[in-house]
């Protein structure tokens, strides 16, 4: 495991300087058991990296479970969270817990998975903000490039949990790709959004 602990979301800060290109992320993560991740700021600044992804590339030999992001905002980027394993079936990547973090103006997802195998995506106590979509699964990647697997292997494309979150202004949906393999969604607030579901 690993732990990256900020003083403050507001003042601990990782800011994207580099290109704007939806294949990049502020940090990639490809391989890990009980990592932290907590009151740390990412800054897109309007482009559309994805703020923090894990992917397994197929040479890592761990799966990727266990993981904690707390306290964390996300914000002005094409996606907060992302799980993009473009290696179906090398392992299953589960057990996610996204605890009281903030997402602003995340033009694609605030949170989102299209692996197969991503079970157990628990986001609780979030706070979610002119996102184009706030929460997810989608058949697509982080590249726009169809996964016709997902389609076709029983429609899953990941399982996740929403507790407790609040939903403001979503551009396009507070939740969606209700084609994966279990979601549930509870005790939700949906303010001023285009749709819920």
């Amino acid at each position: 495991g690993f732990i990256m602990w900020g003083d403050d979301p507001n003042t601990t800060i990782l800011k994207w300087i580099g290109p704007d290109d939806s294949k990049a992320s502020i940090i990639w993560c490809a391989g890990s058991h009980d990592g932290i991740v907590a009151r740390l700021g990412f800054d897109g600044q309007g482009t559309n990296v994805i703020g923090y992804r894990f992917e397994r590339d197929g040479g890592v030999g761990i799966n990727q479970s266990y993981d904690r992001i707390q306290d964390c905002t996300f914000k002005d980027m094409g996606c907060g969270i992302a799980n993009t394993d473009n290696y179906p079936g090398v392992g299953t990547d589960s057990e996610f817990s996204i605890l009281r973090c903030r997402f602003y103006r995340c033009r694609n997802y605030g949170v989102t998975t299209y692996a197969a195998e991503a079970y157990d995506y628990w986001i609780r106590n979030c706070y979610f903000e002119e996102c184009g979509k706030a929460a997810g699964v989608q058949l697509y990647d982080g590249y726009n490039n169809f996964y016709p697997h997902i389609a076709y292997w029983g429609g899953g494309a990941g399982q996740f949990s929403i507790y407790d979150c609040v939903f403001n202004a979503s551009k396009e949906c507070d939740v969606s790709g209700l084609h994966g393999q279990n979601i549930g969604v509870r005790r939700c607030v949906s303010i001023n959004s285009f749709r819920f579901l």
